[in-house]
């Protein structure tokens, strides 16, 4: 099989729960906040608290 690694979102005592598990590994890459920004968008922030733009952009497959 192949590696691969799961992105979800869960609330702050599901995962602690799943870091005192034995079952996996769980890292912790960010957090879910209400920013108070337009409904529908999301803001992506690195290390340091600077918004951050990807270069890549996903497939929109409706757009034709």
């Amino acid at each position: 099989g192949e590696d691969y690694e799961l992105v979800f979102t869960a609330p702050k005592d599901v995962v602690e729960k799943l870091q005192q598990s034995n079952i996996s590994d769980v890292s912790i890459i960010g957090r879910v906040t209400d920013s108070g920004n337009t409904p529908g968008t999301v803001d992506v922030f690195d290390s340091e608290g600077n918004n951050y733009k990807s270069i890549r952009q996903s497939w929109d497959h409706l757009d034709a």
